[in-house]
């Protein structure tokens, strides 16, 4: 049995004024869940008037962490199929 880990970095908490910023997936087997092994990340591509509502807290976390460049530095979105 596998669990499936699933990580996203958004520009806020509400879904409805938020955007997905970067998205990571791992697997794990069940009896060693905290060794996860990396399937998938993604930082995800946005223009500048979708993240633009960001509260300060997460804006100046993103920044620092270089998030908000690297999606506004991406020129396109990807797909990759997982299966």
């Amino acid at each position: 049995m596998k669990l499936i880990w699933l990580d996203l970095e958004a520009s806020g908490i509400k879904p409805s004024e938020s955007v997905i910023l970067e998205v990571a997936v791992s697997v794990a087997d069940i009896s060693d869940p905290f060794n996860a092994l990396p399937v998938y990340h993604s930082v995800v591509f946005q223009v500048e008037s979708s993240i633009s509502n960001m509260n300060d807290f997460v804006r100046e976390m993103h920044t620092k962490n270089g998030l908000i460049g690297e999606c506004l530095d991406r020129r396109t979105s990807r797909y990759v199929d997982l299966v």
